[in-house]
């Protein structure tokens, strides 16, 4: 299948990485006049309860759905969800105060000019085709005056199925869901002012759609994916991003979330109402009417994900902050003798988490300092800038000219940078550690738990690597992993994301091993 540049794609390969759900293309900056392929005829279509969805399939051949008609009223249940749910959709965006997207003319295509409308009537249009490991996409239809205000129309595609448990990082009718809200919102999209500014970027399109449909799917962890692998990887998820490649311009609708959350809904809406300015330009006036800056919420939005996963604290930053994937440390250093030097590069906008910890013994853990590292230059001329900037910073247990005192510890800072950068600086006193009795948690649930806790004998200190072996229940080794000690609470472990173990549900022996020392146990996972 050959891509258009006018199609918004919401795709998803594999969840081993992260799925790009959309190449999206300002309406505006395209003649978008031409008729797809996409919405050619098919062989049925039904109307939605109220008729503001009429839905095309066929029922053989390549595109054919499923043909389960439990009810039957002579329209396959497949069908009849995506009926249900686009109307649901409908009323929970309209219960928010967004504009509705338009019909496919301004007269119900009853002149000469309008004949032909897309999908034989004014209702929006939805096609289910079976695109293998696509969900879905919208693209526009034509730019047109309705009520005095520019309106684009558009129609949608989406998936025959969503059962692939290789392909789909949520799957099912959940699937259908999630992709249903992301797209229409798409729709809306269109037919702001926002949409009309040359200065806007794929972000604010991908991470509000992104945003709404973990909104309207309460619970959907669709969208960790994404958290995931910034996390893994945040040099490659700039809040300024253009490309369509970029993790980023998915995983910051978590920027979206915190900013509904420290605010309301309405935030979003007034931001997609801006008809002129630049996009950090919108955002930040936006706030500054909430006597915030763009600034100022760039680091609080770092914070509050830090504190996310096993760091997360009651009563502060994002709702069910336990429930997140937790940001993962970039780079380890060990403060002995001498002073830790550290040198590296990233792009505007993005950031890293550094971590340096002093000496330990067995059984003592090490002070600990964590350190996100960010530039945050909101200037016109960031706007999907992809060069990188250079940064040193030192960490000394002396105090020496130009170093900080780092707050409630007896440790120096120094950072040498081009001004931008900004250091976000936590300190946690080390204390005693003590053997975990048995791997954590256990069971292991899927879909709920990022990682798992092995414990490791007692000759192996912290920070230095131990083998863990994952067996069958019938003892035959399956994976092998090599992974440095590291502590959780007042236990040695070491930790293993899920999506490392990456195995099916059932029951599994492990063992950890450090030089001559083993520790046999069992665990399970269960959906």
């Amino acid at each position: 299948m050959k891509l258009s540049l006018l199609f918004i794609l919401f795709l998803l390969a594999s969840y081993d990485s992260f799925s790009i759900k959309c190449n999206f293309t300002h309406p505006h900056q395209k003649n978008i006049s031409n008729k797809l392929q996409s919405n050619s005829a098919m062989q049925n279509f039904a109307d939605s309860e109220f008729g503001n969805f009429r839905v095309h399939y066929d029922t053989f051949g390549e595109d054919a759905v499923d043909q389960t008609d439990l009810n039957q009223n002579s329209i396959p249940d497949y069908v009849d969800s995506v009926l249900f749910y686009a109307e649901d959709v409908r009323t929970f965006f309209q219960n928010r105060n967004w504009k509705l997207p338009p019909p496919d003319s301004i007269d119900n295509g009853q002149s000469e000019e309008n004949n032909g409308l897309n999908g034989g009537t004014p209702a929006y249009d939805i096609y289910i085709r079976n695109f293998d490991n696509i969900y879905g996409f919208v693209s526009p239809l034509k730019i047109f005056e309705l009520d005095g205000e520019r309106a684009v129309s558009s129609y949608m595609n989406i998936n025959t199925s969503y059962d692939d448990l290789t392909i789909y990082y949520t799957t099912g009718i959940e699937a259908l869901k999630i992709t249903l809200a992301h797209e229409y919102h798409h729709s809306i999209q269109y037919n702001y002012p926002f949409a009309t500014s040359s200065n806007t970027n794929l972000l604010t399109y991908e991470s509000t759609a992104t945003y709404f449909e973990s909104e309207y799917v309460k619970g959907n962890q669709d969208y960790f994916q994404y958290l995931k692998e910034m996390f893994r990887n945040p040099g490659t998820a700039s809040f300024g991003a253009e490309s369509g490649g970029s993790v980023g311009i998915y995983a910051w609708s978590i920027y979206f979330k915190y900013i509904t959350q420290k605010y309301d809904d309405e935030i979003i809406n007034e931001i997609w109402e801006t008809p002129k300015g630049n996009l950090f330009e919108v955002y930040n006036n936006t706030l500054l009417k909430r006597d915030f800056t763009i600034e100022e919420s760039w680091i609080e939005v770092l914070d509050w994900l830090y504190h996310t996963g096993d760091r997360a604290k009651v009563n502060y930053g994002f709702e069910s902050a336990e429930e997140l994937p937790m940001m993962l440390i970039n780079n380890l250093d060990t403060l002995k003798t001498t002073d830790v030097i550290n040198n590296s590069r990233f792009e505007n906008l993005t950031f890293s988490l550094q971590r340096i910890v002093t000496n330990s013994n067995l059984n003592l853990l090490a002070d600990t300092i964590d350190i996100i590292y960010t530039r945050n230059n909101f200037s016109i001329d960031q706007i999907n800038n992809s060069e990188e900037y250079s940064y040193q910073y030192e960490i000394s247990k002396s105090n020496q000219n130009n170093f900080d005192e780092i707050t409630g510890s007896p440790y120096y800072h120094k950072l040498n940078s081009d001004g931008f950068i900004t250091p976000i600086i936590y300190f946690k006193e080390g204390g005693n550690v003590f053997r975990l009795k048995s791997s954590f948690p256990n069971p292991v649930k899927r879909g709920s738990d990022n990682s798992v806790s092995f414990p490791i004998p007692d000759s192996a200190p912290l920070f230095t690597n131990v083998d863990l072996v994952i067996y069958s229940s019938g003892m035959v080794p399956i994976k092998t992993i090599r992974k440095l000690s590291s502590s959780k609470s007042i236990h040695r472990i070491v930790e293993v994301e899920f999506s490392e173990l990456n195995l099916r549900d059932g029951l599994y022996f492990f063992s950890t091993s450090f030089k001559n020392e083993n520790i046999f146990g069992k665990f399970a996972i269960i959906k």
